[in-house]
Formats: structure tokens, C-alpha cells, sequence
């Protein structure tokens, strides 16, 4: 193996020396921004690194990734993309910090390195009104803090003594807990949303609190559209963007989404109630229950077969019962329609005793003689009937 060039540990050891200095001496202004839970792309910086190159990165004094002849010692393969940006995910506060980037050739030079700050914040939710705790997870001794609402000074402890400013000043607005450094600020007014940065001992943050206002979320009410065995339930509240609903099933909660399809099972009892909530307030529905949704579950046993009540299925106004009825009927008359036309174009013609016959029938009236002892044909006596109805 040929020994590092002297132009190479130069520059590595000047790009030491500019590493320990952007540590000591971090501006604080942010390279990269983000929310815990995000993820994050780290950029390279450089198009001409191939999988031939040694590639590093750090976040601070460790190696977070290092590839070397193509084989990835620390790491995984999938903590890079392609072009060799550091890929995060699903950030947290600890993770903020200097990210530093090295590009190595197969002959030791460096071709590239790159540092660069990653700020991650966590969103603090308070209601309006009401009080936010900011806590900016200290993990050392305070000798001092201070914090500030974007780069405008609110409170600050230094030399024992606590002083407030701006928004805080007034009144007994906030109170500052110099041993943990939280923040408490009570009465939350729209306008104090933002970005909260603490400087621990004069160090820059490079953490950070985003407080977000809420209103208090409205109690929701719910609509209706139903068949015979199925119900759509939708939920309506007044939406703002931190705002989401899920139901709740006899107080166990089975869907996210202001919709709910509840299917006919019988038990009377079973309750359906929407949850409108953002993440600092809550209000439920009036619950519906499966005998509210489908009152013709009276008579419905899961064990037995179904009993449904009179006039319980619709049809357009109509009740199956009726529309069974009126089909029957007509049904009926049209055979009678068919029994007297073939009576007359085929029967009575063919012999003028069986009209004769028929004659004498009509004068008596008498029901006894369409069975006679002696029984006639059952065409016959089929379209004596047919005739006498028919008059």
C-alpha cells in the first residue's frame, strides 16, 4: 500500500482544524431544517463521486456511514442515495448537529468534503387560553439560559436573577424554572406561535421548539344514509388543520376518517359515537346506537331465522306485500282472460249440445250443477265456470 501524499494529510488536517472550529464556534443560522419524525436527504455536494471512492460521513467527531472499495463497513447501503447524499429517517432531537462529508480516490486524495448544520425541531401543541410548557432538554448543569422566539430575547436567567421581556414581561405571564430551564407561558394568544430557541451556558441551540395554538375543537355531529342493512355514518366538525376524526364502536375505537359503514347485526344495543379531536382537545358525538340506525330490528334474532314486521320492506313507497298482491291479481286475470278466449274460439263451436247446455246452466245458477253426479268433461266444466264469472 503506497503511503498518504503529503498534500493529502494537509488537507485533511486543515479540514480537521475548520471541523473543530465550526464546532466550537456553530453560527446559528441552520444549513438544513427539520421536524422530529421527518426525514431527512443530507446533500453530498459533489456529482463526480463514484462506488471506487471512499466515502464518509460524520455527524460531529462520529462515523455515521463509511464505504470503502465498494463494501460498506459502517452503516447500511441504504443510508446513501445513488449520488451519495446521507439519507435520515424519521429524525429526532438528538440527531441534530454538524454533518461532515469526505471524498476519497483510490490514490488517497481527497476530492470532496462538506460540512453542514441540521437544526431539528419538536412541535409543542398548547391551547389558546391556556398554558405551553417549552422544555429544552437540558442535559447538563443551566448556569445560564436564554430563551428567544425566533432571535427576539422573552426570558433569560443569568448571575440568580430572572428577567423577562416582550410578551412576557407584562404581568405574570411566563415563569422560567432556571433548574430544569422550561419554560411555562401561560395564556396562549394566536401571535405566540413560532419557532423557541434556548442558549444553554452561551451555547447555540441547534434544537429547537415550534408552539402551535389550537382552539379547542367543537363538539361534532353526525348524518345518516341507510338501507335495510347498511348504514353510512358521516361525521362533521369545524375542521382546522391539526384536526382528524375516528370512531368508536361500543368505546373501542375501529376507524380513522370521518366516515363509517356500519352493517346490520342485530344487536340493538351496539353504539357507534365520532371522536373530533386535535392534539391538546377532544369532544365526542351522541352515540347512535344499531336499534337508532335500523328500528326494524325489533323481531331480528342472530340465532333464528329473521322476522321481519309488516310493511317493514319498501319499495318506492310500495310495501312488498302489496306489490305481491297486485301481481297475483293480475296474474289471476290474465289466465281467466286466456280460458275464456279459448272457451269461445275453440270449445262452445265445435257442438251446439254443449251450448244448449251451457244455455240452461246460466237460468239455473245453480253452483251444485258445475260438478254434477255425472260429471261432464273438465274443459267443460272449466269454461262454465270461466263463463259464469265472466258474467
Amino acid at each position: 500500500m503506497r503511503p498518504p501524499r503529503t498534500d493529502t494529510l494537509l488537507t485533511i488536517a486543515v479540514f480537521l482544524l475548520l471541523l473543530r472550529f465550526r464546532l466550537t464556534f456553530a453560527q446559528q443560522q441552520c444549513d438544513l431544517t427539520a421536524l422530529v419524525g421527518d426525514k431527512v436527504t443530507v446533500p453530498l455536494g459533489y456529482s463526480g463521486a463514484t462506488e471506487d471512492n471512499q466515502l464518509i460521513w460524520k455527524r460531529g467527531n462520529l462515523t455515521i456511514f463509511y464505504r470503502v472499495d465498494k463494501r460498506v463497513r459502517t452503516g447500511k447501503l441504504g443510508d446513501v442515495t445513488s449520488d451519495g447524499s446521507l439519507i435520515l429517517r424519521r429524525v429526532t432531537m438528538d440527531q441534530s448537529g454538524l454533518y461532515s462529508a469526505q471524498v476519497i480516490d483510490r490514490t488517497g486524495l481527497m476530492r470532496h468534503n462538506r460540512v453542514q448544520t441540521l437544526c431539528v425541531a419538536e412541535t409543542v401543541y398548547g391551547l389558546l387560553g391556556a398554558e405551553a410548557e417549552l422544555d429544552p432538554g437540558a442535559n447538563e448543569k443551566i448556569k445560564e439560559i436564554i430563551w428567544k422566539k425566533s432571535n427576539t430575547k422573552i426570558s433569560e436567567w443569568k448571575r440568580d436573577k430572572v428577567v423577562y421581556y416582550g410578551r412576557c414581561e407584562t404581568g405574570e405571564q411566563c415563569d422560567l424554572n432556571n433548574s430544569t430551564g422550561v419554560l411555562v407561558m401561560k395564556g396562549l394568544k394566536a401571535e405566540d406561535e413560532g419557532r423557541y430557541l434556548a442558549e444553554i451556558n452561551g451555547k447555540t441551540p441547534l434544537t429547537g421548539l415550534d408552539l402551535i395554538p389550537l382552539k379547542p375543537v367543537s363538539k361534532p355531529s353526525v348524518t345518516t344514509s341507510c338501507s335495510w342493512t347498511q348504514c353510512i355514518l358521516t361525521c362533521v366538525g369545524e375542521e382546522t388543520k391539526h384536526t382528524k376524526y375516528s370512531w368508536k364502536e361500543n368505546n373501542e375505537t375501529v376507524k380513522e376518517g370521518n366516515t363509517l359503514t356500519v352493517e346490520k347485526s342485530g344487536e340493538q344495543s351496539k353504539s357507534y359515537t365520532c371522536v373530533f379531536s386535535n392534539p391538546k382537545s377532544e369532544e365526542h358525538s351522541d352515540p347512535l346506537t344499531e336499534m337508532d340506525l335500523f328500528p326494524d330490528n325489533k323481531g331480528y334474532d342472530m340465532d333464528q331465522e329473521p322476522v321481519l314486521e309488516r310493511h317493514s320492506l319498501t319499495m318506492d313507497g310500495w310495501t312488498y306485500e302489496y306489490f305481491v298482491a297486485i301481481l297475483v291479481a293480475a296474474v289471476a286475470v290474465t289466465l281467466l282472460m286466456m280460458m275464456l278466449y279459448y272457451c269461445r274460439r275453440f270449445y262452445f263451436k265445435r257442438d251446439d249440445r254443449r251450448r244448449t247446455y251451457m244455455n240452461s246452466f246460466y237460468g239455473k245458477l245453480n253452483l251444485l250443477r258445475i260438478f254434477p253426479p255425472t260429471v261432464e268433461p273438465v274443459e267443460l266444466q272449466l269454461c262454465s265456470l270461466a263463463t259464469l264469472i265472466e258474467k
